[in-house]
């Protein structure tokens, strides 16, 4: 959350970023949503790793649905179901009379892997445990709440094509991180250089345009979500962090995704369209590999020097860059007497 709503890299050491009160003001593309209504939908409790003070902080005009605040009923720890939770949604949106900016974020794919009774229709299967686990799932519980997650989506798109603001919305669809398992279906680079998590899908849809519909094949992460929507939907915004519009093509030669993986000393890396270069931040253990089913498990920094040199540059620039904008990309704020 805190990569996409501000468009700067996660790299707190301290578990999020959002739980650092002295980075807490930032400028987010959201807020130049300037003429829209502003939602975000949660079945749960806003109060996780202070998200509540990183939204309503920085979006002051925020409208924050969450439990407690729904008719339907709390099943588990994650507050109502996914499917209520795109019903409830759905029931607010429709009462718009001007044009809105909504999050949905669903939680029901964690543990305990609750369906609820009212399910609309879902039928919980029982495949072979070992056979799913091929596939990066935990347990036959874990795959149904998957099922049950893509189930509740579908059932939301039913019930939004069926209400005025439909045609007019652009829908967008990702997640916050890959599957973490062994997945056999994947190429073997992809679970041997621990690069499972960082596969996620995006999906744009936009109801009347599906006769243009492409694959993209453009390296992106969740800083580039907020750029890419606000350039599609056509709005003159600002953008002062590090996400970049996919759709433009200015930046086809310059494909990179920084990646940061946690512990007492972080390990960061650059993803290009070939390669992945790594190294802790202390400059131990750099690593650079191909990303080819056949060739990916050679370290390769000896063999290519120069092109190990440039992508050790460019994850050094995002890391100390994301530093410094943590502190530095503050919301403008109006003064007292002045309108914003």
């Amino acid at each position: 959350m805190w990569a996409l709503v501000t468009g700067i890299p996660d790299i707190e050491i301290n578990k999020t970023s959002s739980r650092n009160p002295l980075v807490v003001n930032q400028h987010t593309i959201i807020s130049e949503f300037a003429d829209y209504q502003k939602f975000y939908f949660l079945g749960g409790s806003l109060n996780w790793a202070n998200i509540r003070g990183l939204l309503s902080n920085n979006i002051p005009d925020l409208q924050i649905h969450e439990e407690g605040s729904y008719e339907s009923e709390r099943i588990d720890v994650w507050g109502i179901s996914d499917l209520s939770l795109f019903e409830e949604a759905d029931k607010v949106l429709r009462q718009q009379q001007q044009p809105f900016i909504a999050i949905i974020q669903t939680s029901g794919n964690h543990r305990p892997y609750t369906i609820p009774e009212d399910n609309r229709g879902f039928e919980v299967l029982s495949p072979d445990a070992e056979e799913i686990r091929k596939y990066g799932f935990r347990s036959v519980p874990d795959y149904n709440a998957m099922r049950f997650m893509d189930h509740s989506i579908g059932f939301f798109m039913q019930q939004a094509s069926q209400s005025d603001y439909y045609r007019d919305t652009v829908f967008v669809f990702l997640a916050d991180h890959g599957n973490t398992r062994h997945a056999s279906h994947l190429p073997p680079y992809v679970e041997e250089l621990n690069l499972t998590e960082f596969q996620s899908p995006l999906v744009i849809y936009k109801p009347g345009a599906e006769s243009s519909a492409r694959a993209i094949n453009t390296l992106a992460s969740e800083l580039d979500v907020l750029p890419t929507v606000a350039s599609y939907v056509t709005l003159d915004y600002r953008n002062t962090t590090l996400g970049r519009n996919i759709l433009d093509s200015r930046y086809e030669d310059q494909q990179y995704v920084f990646t940061v993986m946690f512990g007492h000393v972080p390990q960061i890396g650059i993803i290009s369209k070939d390669y992945y270069f790594s190294m802790f931040t202390d400059g131990s253990k750099k690593r650079l590999h191909r990303l080819s089913r056949d060739a990916h498990e050679k370290n390769l920094l000896n063999d290519e020097p120069e092109r190990a040199k440039k992508l050790e540059d460019i994850a050094t620039a995002f890391y100390e860059t994301a530093n410094y904008m943590r502190y530095n990309n503050q919301r403008k704020r109006a003064l007292p007497g002045n309108k914003q």
